[in-house]
């Protein structure tokens, strides 16, 4: 590109191929990046970073209570819903946009959770590329991780992925 500018006639076209170069070049360097976060994720399983002590609430709470007591004061923007001590799914501030504001007070969290049944999960033994990736498809925020048994024993979220990345890289030279 350099050479095409500096010949008589030719300064657009130099441009054009400095331009072309510049961009395969970030290209590449965007490649590499992704393939190395790529690589270190496939080396870390959930069970490692997942966090164990997931915010539960239960099935009979209304959407008005779940925002003022958990929502609001603690900034947790999504619950496991419980019934009976069992998992039945996961509330979250988008649920609530489903209905209007007005109808939080008669209306309970399990109306308008999703059903776990209909949850992406993972296990604990399933490495943090895989639930990036998914995350990405499916444009979900948090992952519930259930074991052999089918026990929720804790969840995997963007903000958990992304302090590991930024210890791993702060260790690594």
């Amino acid at each position: 590109g350099i050479v095409t500018v500096i010949q008589p006639g030719l300064l657009l076209n130099g441009i054009w191929f400095l331009g072309i170069g510049w961009f395969l070049l970030a290209a590449a360097e965007a490649s590499d990046q992704a393939f190395m976060v790529d690589r270190v994720l496939r080396e870390i399983p959930v069970a490692d970073v997942m966090q164990q002590n997931v915010p539960f609430v239960d099935s009979d709470l209304s959407v008005a209570d779940w925002i003022d007591s958990h929502v609001l004061p603690l900034g947790q923007r999504c619950s496991l819903v419980r019934k009976d001590q069992r998992v039945i799914g996961l509330i979250t501030m988008s649920d609530s946009r489903k209905i209007s504001r007005d109808r939080w007070s008669d209306t309970r969290v399990r109306e308008i959770m999703t059903p776990l049944e209909r949850l992406h999960t993972v296990t604990p033994e399933t490495d943090l590329a895989a639930i990036v990736r998914n995350m990405g498809f499916y444009s979900i925020n948090q992952v519930p991780v259930v074991d052999q048994k089918g026990v929720v024993v804790g969840w995997i979220g963007r903000e958990g992925i992304l302090k590991t990345l930024h210890a791993r890289s702060n260790t690594r030279s």
